[in-house]
């Protein structure tokens, strides 16, 4: 069986991320896997990018075009990540042209392949939906009900004006839609909305959860991960990361908000990944210890940490949260999201109320106040995490849902 992974990037993103981890998993069990990519950062024989400079140039042109249509004819105030995906590439020869049982699309927008042209690739699709793009219009991320009551006039987002392009994608999407996909949501909240969505009520959508590596993520000796970071000691160190601190879909402001009424002394917020814009409004000590894409790193913080905090209004999964739990790292996080699959509500975790700061406030509180609960939630966090989420069981479903196309 030979396994073709589309993806725009081996690297950048969660998304990414993921896709990497399953195409490492489908080799270790002796299964032909490729990976093609736009944006290929990975010295690896198994990973296919641009075969010209200019294919990644002209790329970027398109993404920056996009993005300039957003701002000048749409008139939106919403800043949100779009995909317009609606001019054709050269990825569809690329996909037809590498041999293949199946091709397995991931994150394929910043105009990778168009949408008209994903029913002509030649061989049957799995798609893993590592957001909501493919159910909205050119969102990548929704707070609204278009993506299931169609897109209308009646119900555009009041901070939207001007051209509603989401509505012209997403009727073009529906236009071409209109063949089997064989989808995988990551999560039940995702899978939800996508059996309520029009866009693929020919498509057969299964539930297969994020996974990882739970003989990598393991938590290490705290104190020492602490020195090493030069963290303190003494301190309840909340951990709070996004590679989109900035989006209000992370839900910032409600940690701060939170942070700011919070009744427990010695409490540091640490930052990683994309530094937040109103960091400034938090009146507790927090330390930003910048962008890191190495493992061993990302783990010693985890492992540095006494709790993640992930208020995210729109989450498809939470990888932060996963490898955290791995590391007996417990989270606090908002309920309607794909991380309640991961975090049972006093458990391994605590789960507040939708944006609701008081409830937030509370979870951690709750989860700091006592070392016993805490001491018991960080153990659950890795017992759930390995039962549930490794990598053996998650892998074996894939190729499961593979033998049964191919």
């Amino acid at each position: 069986m030979k396994i073709l992974h589309v993806s725009y990037s081996d690297s950048i993103g969660g998304a990414s991320i993921a896709t990497m981890r399953i195409h490492k998993n489908l080799l270790k069990k002796k299964i032909e896997s490729k990976l093609l990519v736009l944006d290929k950062n990975i010295n690896d024989k198994n990973i296919f990018g641009p075969n010209k400079s200019f294919d990644k140039i002209f790329n970027d042109f398109k993404i920056s075009l996009a993005r300039y249509l957003n701002r000048k004819i749409t008139l939106s105030t919403n800043r949100g990540s779009l995909s317009f995906n609606y001019f054709n590439t050269n990825y569809l020869n690329k996909i037809n042209k590498i041999e293949s049982d199946i091709v397995h699309l991931h994150w394929i927008g910043n105009e990778m392949i168009s949408i008209s042209q994903l029913k002509k690739i030649n061989k049957p699709i799995v798609w893993s939906f590592w957001d909501m793009w493919p159910i909205n219009g050119a969102e990548h991320y929704s707070d609204n009900l278009r993506n299931v009551e169609g897109y209308k006039k009646s119900n555009r987002p009041s901070n939207e004006k001007g051209l509603d392009i989401n509505k012209f994608i997403w009727k073009h999407k529906l236009k071409n839609f209109d063949f089997k996909i064989n989808v995988i949501c990551p999560s039940k909240w995702l899978m939800e909305k996508v059996n309520k969505s029009k866009l693929f009520i020919k498509s057969n959508i299964n539930y297969i959860p994020l996974s990882i590596d739970t003989e990598y993520w393991k938590k290490l000796d705290k104190k020492n991960s602490r020195n090493i970071l030069n963290l303190p000691l003494e301190k309840n160190i909340l951990l709070f990361s996004s590679t989109s601190g900035t989006n209000d879909r992370k839900g910032f402001k409600y940690l701060v908000d939170a942070l700011n009424q919070i009744q427990i002394k010695d409490v540091l917020l640490v930052i990683f990944g994309e530094k937040p814009k109103n960091l400034h409004q938090l009146k507790i000590k927090s330390i930003y210890l910048g962008k890191f894409y190495d493992k061993n790193t990302i783990k010693m913080i985890y492992s540095a940490a006494d709790l993640i905090i992930m208020p995210s209004i729109l989450e498809v999964f939470g990888q932060v949260a996963l490898e955290g739990a791995s590391c007996s790292l417990p989270s606090v996080i908002f309920e309607n999201t794909g991380c309640t699959d991961l975090i049972k509500h006093k458990k391994n975790g605590y789960i507040a109320k939708n944006r609701d700061i008081l409830d937030l406030r509370n979870g951690i509180e709750w989860c700091l106040n006592s070392k016993e609960n805490l001491n018991m939630i960080s153990e659950n966090a890795r017992n759930i995490s390995e039962s549930n989420f490794s990598d053996e069981v998650n892998i074996n479903k894939l190729i499961d849902l593979y033998k049964s196309i191919n």
